[in-house]
């Protein structure tokens, strides 16, 4: 009576931690989940995509060093994929959609980024920032400007981030 048509999809490819290759597929889904406006070219080479930044040499050659993400609609906390960006030392989210009618947290992934020196969070629509968060402790510049919080975290503490100079909440 009709033919019949079977489509079987596969899972997608595992993110090898620590990796080049690991890292472009953190950055094609943390963009895909926060429904960035602009996608990446993936038939250039990671280093070539905007707002990305890779390490020129040393053992983290090829990885991510920055990121930055721009104008995108979400109504979630940061993408666990975020957590695979281990060699990222500058990492910026900014411009949600309807930020001022969220209540979001980053959520727990960003806080295991130790090496983070930099990080925004700005425009997002958090309201609060876990406890885990203290655990980004060499930050030396936070941003989280044009949120919804209603007063300075407790969490951001001389004793939690002593290495801090810059904190821009307005």
């Amino acid at each position: 009576e009709g033919n019949v048509v079977k489509f079987t999809q596969n899972a997608p490819e595992a993110i090898e931690e620590g990796t080049a290759a690991g890292d472009s597929l953190a950055l094609i889904a943390i963009n895909r989940a926060l429904g960035c406006w602009t996608p990446y070219d993936v038939n250039e080479k990671m280093e070539y995509w905007e707002g990305v930044e890779v390490w020129k040499s040393g053992p983290d050659k090829g990885r991510v060093k920055s990121a930055h993400f721009y104008m995108f609609g979400t109504k979630e906390s940061l993408p666990f994929q975020v957590r695979y960006l281990t060699a990222a030392e500058d990492l910026s989210f900014f411009g949600n959609t309807n930020t001022f009618l969220l209540s979001l947290s980053p959520g727990e992934d960003i806080c295991s980024l130790k090496r983070l020196r930099k990080l925004t969070i700005s425009a997002y629509g958090l309201s609060s920032l876990p406890e885990s968060f203290k655990n980004l402790d060499n930050l030396e510049y936070l941003d989280i400007s044009s949120n919804n919080f209603e007063e300075v975290p407790e969490i951001l503490s001389m004793e939690n981030f002593p290495k801090l100079t810059s904190l821009q909440m307005n």
